[in-house]
């Protein structure tokens, strides 16, 4: 079956929003009525006993005139403000007292024939999501619908508290030049670094790659630590391992190289932002690290 999932930040999802969304549900609720009525009509022809068939019908056609019908639909739940949980049966009528002040839920809900249309909602502080299932045609009727309901209920400062914060990754090799790019960025944004993370019972590459992926940005300080034996010098493995993670997970407009000259680099990172310093003179170029990360923090508020 089609499936689409409709996604917002910041909902206030109350019982106003989930009566709204049981109204786009009930509307597809009729035309599937309708359409099941006329298939049943038509299964005559292979069998099926006349009394069953007219009696089908006939509950098909009072939903539709009622209205179109919805049921809740599964193992679902809605917890509130107050950290009360209440849980839905399996099929049953939807619970509209328990929707005051919805903190997190996730429920489905139906059309009352067979599921043939359903609204799975899932919702917490963070994030709202709508997943549609059914016929194409109808799914192309109801997600504008939803997409306007989610964003009419978007309330402008849980949007913001639903921010996660602007968080740099500062990778590094062996030497202690990172430090000063740590300074002055941490004074101005959230750090995070493999020496600042707790790392129990994790191999280092988990916690770097788990840093990498919680980060809005990624700096890459690659310093001329160690030697080949055709006299190039190159940064840490770790470091270039770091490098291509970041590249991969965040993208390269994410991530930004602050490469020290002298440095051998390969050939498939032109696409990153690299600021080059002369060798034990990485703090002068404090201000160009800063203007890169103020304008990665204003294309992602503005994305």
């Amino acid at each position: 079956m089609p499936m689409q999932t409709v996604t917002r930040s910041g909902v206030i999802v109350n019982r106003s929003f989930v009566e709204k969304l049981s109204e786009i549900v009930r509307s597809i609720s009729v035309e599937v009525s309708r359409q099941l009525a006329r298939s049943i009509r038509l299964s005559t022809t292979h069998g099926m006993p006349e009394d069953v068939v007219a009696a089908r019908v006939r509950s098909l056609e009072a939903d539709v005139e009622a209205g179109g019908g919805i049921r809740s639909e599964g193992d679902g739940y809605v917890t509130d403000s107050n950290e009360v949980t209440w849980q839905f049966p399996q099929l049953g009528e939807v619970p509209w007292d328990f929707f005051g002040d919805v903190r997190s839920a996730d429920f489905t809900l139906s059309t009352t024939e067979h599921g043939r249309f359903q609204a799975r909602l899932v919702t917490s502080p963070a994030r709202t999501s709508v997943t549609l299932s059914g016929q194409a045609e109808h799914l192309e009727l109801v997600v504008p619908a939803v997409e306007a309901l989610l964003d009419e209920y978007v309330d402008a400062e849980r949007l913001e508290a639903s921010k996660p914060p602007f968080r740099v990754f500062i990778g590094h090799g062996g030497d202690r030049q990172w430090e000063a790019v740590r300074k002055v960025v941490e004074t101005h944004y959230e750090v995070s670094a493999f020496e600042t993370h707790d790392r129990l019972g994790q191999q280092a590459f988990e916690v770097v790659e788990n840093m990498i992926s919680e980060a809005s940005v990624a700096i890459i300080v690659m310093t001329a630590t160690d030697e080949r034996a055709d006299g190039k010098r190159t940064a840490r493995q770790n470091v270039v391992h770091e490098l291509g993670f970041a590249q991969g997970r965040l993208g390269a407009r994410k991530t930004i190289i602050v490469v020290e000259q002298g440095t051998e680099l390969f050939s498939n990172i032109e696409s990153i932002q690299q600021i080059r310093f002369t060798p034990g003179e990485i703090h002068t170029v404090e201000d160009q690290v800063l203007a890169a990360l103020a304008n990665r923090k204003r294309e992602l508020e503005s994305s």
